[in-house]
């Protein structure tokens, strides 16, 4: 087998964007035939067509070994295992990996941790990163091109336009000379975005037809397009129930293919245009990004609006008096969930987005931070924890169920139902949890970390990582070195 052709061959599908033919023949590669320099490029594929897990599994041998190895995995190797996991969801891991690696001498480095802020929606940090890449020497011309495109995204989602269009004027031309089709529409795609922003639709109109006829046959970017079209639709009558009604139709068509984020925005579009202030309330408090959220209170200021200190989230769209509260943990008929444990932090994800449902990496990330996504052993480990929880709703007679759905997990109604979310929420993270058991233990005098492993139940480099990051966040002292080391909480 000569893996540099087969390489070449599917890299060029990929860049013609005949994804599904690429895919079929990644998944017949046996990870013991491919020969070690070739495994990250592999992997690199099938990032790009989402086999995630495939690209995990190609890596990992590496990655994370049983036995030691020889070389050690190289920058680039921990740099692809760590996009692989930003696809995955287990973003902490991710950045932990990044943070350790030299973009100098790789600087892929720099533009996955671009797309690990673009994840947690950090379009700020995530331009600062890409500016650095795109301004690299000695680029593959195509790696440049798909940087400065999610270059040119964030800078328009940041409302920095004029910077968008300078490098969008430079793009499309390349984007044609070398025929890269699924590359121009994206172009156009977000040309159009910034002609909306600016007021001139008509100029928009054909920027998006122009999209639409590129990306054919790609059902996500198809979706993206009909947004942008219905928005543009309504905001030329904000008033008008038929333009409205075309933004539902392109969100109701999102839900039925699990597009979460089109179904997310189609909301905050629609509030704002329109001006629904409890609509927009649903979306602040259906989010959990920051930056996001920062964006959507710049709106209620701006229309005198508030978002209020709590959100009922009604789980089938219907009033019901059945209300659980997030606050007290229980209903008139449920047992009280103890805060921080690992079913009320599996509830408290699952609470924490209206929208997206949450893949295997995100839960086991929140749930397990202090260890390393395993692919193999990772779906057990969190499905034992949605059982529990599942356990807990029958037992209290709570109306709802965690809906599994290609290894995606999200809460659904069985009858009427609400939940009551706050603004500020109380202990979620299991550090928090974690420390709080300490902190009882040991008030404000000192203790080791073998002390703080027996009142925690957790292992010694379990609660070693623990105790790392409150010293980071300042929650701590420390004295001594070594054996004698000693921890004392701040008051």
């Amino acid at each position: 087998m000569d893996w540099n052709e087969l390489y070449k061959k599917l890299d060029q599908q990929v860049r013609e964007g005949h994804f599904e033919s690429a895919k079929a023949e990644l998944i017949e590669i046996k990870s013991g035939e491919l020969p070690r320099e070739m495994i990250e490029h592999f992997a690199d594929l099938c990032r790009r067509v989402r086999l995630d897990s495939w690209g995990l599994h190609l890596l990992r041998p590496i990655i994370r070994p049983k036995h030691p190895i020889h070389p050690e995995p190289n920058t680039g190797e921990w740099t692809m295992y760590a996009a692989l996991l930003i696809k995955i969801g287990a973003l902490d891991e991710a950045f932990e990996i990044l943070e350790e690696q030299s973009e100098a001498s790789h600087p892929s480095v720099l533009l996955y941790s671009a797309f690990a802020y673009f994840a947690r929606w950090d379009y700020q940090a995530s331009s600062e990163k890409l500016i650095q890449y795109v301004n690299l020497p000695k680029l593959d011309d195509y790696k440049l091109a798909v940087a400065t495109v999610n270059l040119v995204g964030s800078l328009v989602y940041l409302e920095k336009y004029s910077e968008a269009l300078t490098y969008l004027n430079a793009l499309i031309p390349r984007c044609e000379r070398n025929q890269w089709k699924l590359l121009l529409g994206n172009c156009f795609e977000i040309s159009a975005q910034i002609s909306i922003q600016l007021g001139q639709w008509g100029q928009a109109e054909g920027q998006l037809k122009k999209a639409q006829a590129l990306i054919s046959g790609h059902h996500q970017y198809e979706l993206f397009i009909e947004k942008h079209f219905a928005k543009l639709k309504l905001l030329k009558n904000p008033t008008d129930s038929a333009s409205r009604a075309g933004l539902i139709q392109v969100r109701e068509k999102a839900l039925m293919v699990n597009e979460w984020e089109t179904v997310r925005d189609c909301d905050r579009i629609a509030g704002e245009i329109c001006n629904d202030a409890e609509l927009s309330r649903r979306v602040f408090f259906g989010t959990p990004f920051e930056s996001y959220k920062n964006r959507l209170e710049s709106y209620f200021r701006n229309s005198n609006a508030e978002t209020g200190e709590s959100y009922l989230w009604l789980l089938n769209d219907v009033a019901s008096k059945n209300i659980f509260d997030m606050n007290s943990l229980s209903t008139e008929t449920s047992d009280r969930l103890k805060h921080g444990q690992l079913v009320h932090r599996l509830l408290s994800v699952l609470t924490s987005d209206f929208y997206q449902s949450f893949t295997i990496g995100t839960l086991f990330s929140k749930l397990f931070p202090d260890e390393y996504y395993n692919h193999e052993t990772a779906p057990d480990r969190v499905f034992q924890a949605v059982r529990t929880l599942r356990t807990w709703f029958q037992k209290s007679s709570i109306p709802i169920e965690i809906q599994s759905e290609k290894n995606q997990y999200r809460l659904i109604g069985l009858e009427p139902c609400a939940i009551r979310v706050y603004k500020e929420k109380k202990i979620v993270s299991s550090d928090e949890f974690y420390l709080s058991q300490i902190r009882q233990e040991f008030l404000l005098g000192e203790f080791s970390s073998g002390q703080a492993s027996e009142v925690t139940g957790l292992s010694p480099t379990a609660v070693r990582l623990v105790l790392k990051r409150a010293l980071a966040s300042n929650f701590l002292w420390i004295n001594g070195k070594g054996r004698s080391t000693t921890y004392k909480f701040i008051s």
